[in-house]
């Protein structure tokens, strides 16, 4: 009877840990070749954190659902030159990242998604209650945060744009 249920134990184990590879890809969608005029290459990776491992990052520009990275991938698309706001978020937890990006035509910027440190405490403690909570109080909130790696050839002003976006306390106005 035992031997029996430890096989069935051991199957169901086999396959959670076989679905739970296959669901989570490598490199996918990586940007290669010429820039196109009037735009800029933004790459994100995202780090080995076992942290948040179980859902990917899904990123935006503008609003518009670019890509989602798995833990260890990276991924790599276009944007226009100018402001962009880049987001990244979880479905499993209420909230998002942002990054302004004034990108720069003809100019690669590397971006690392990790899991948000601030996120630990509400959503452990008060479950997807205090993920609302975390969401509401904060302009960055979510189970991911964005940082610039480098802006490959970009002015300053874009990287200290993109930082001073992750510092930046919220305003009344935009809870």
């Amino acid at each position: 009877m035992f031997d029996h249920l430890k096989q069935v134990v051991l199957a169901v184990t086999a396959a959670l840990l076989v679905s739970a590879c296959a669901g989570a890809p490598g490199d996918a969608d990586i940007v290669t070749g010429a820039i196109p005029a009037g735009q800029a290459r933004v790459k994100v990776s995202r780090t080995n954190a076992l942290m948040y491992s179980g859902a990917p990052a899904t990123i935006t520009v503008n609003g518009k659902k670019m890509t989602d990275v798995w833990t260890g991938a990276t991924s790599s698309f276009h944007v226009p030159a100018g402001q962009n706001v880049i987001a990244a978020s979880a479905w499993s937890y209420p909230g998002e990242y942002k990054v302004n990006l004034n990108a720069v035509a003809g100019q690669t910027y590397d971006l690392v998604v990790e899991p948000r440190g601030d996120s630990v405490i509400p959503g452990s403690v008060l479950g997807p209650i205090g993920g609302m909570i975390d969401a509401a109080a904060n302009e960055n909130a979510g189970a991911f945060q964005l940082r610039m790696a480098s802006a490959g050839g970009a002015t300053q002003d874009a990287a200290t744009t993109a930082n001073a976006a992750q510092q930046k306390p919220p305003l009344k106005s935009e809870r």
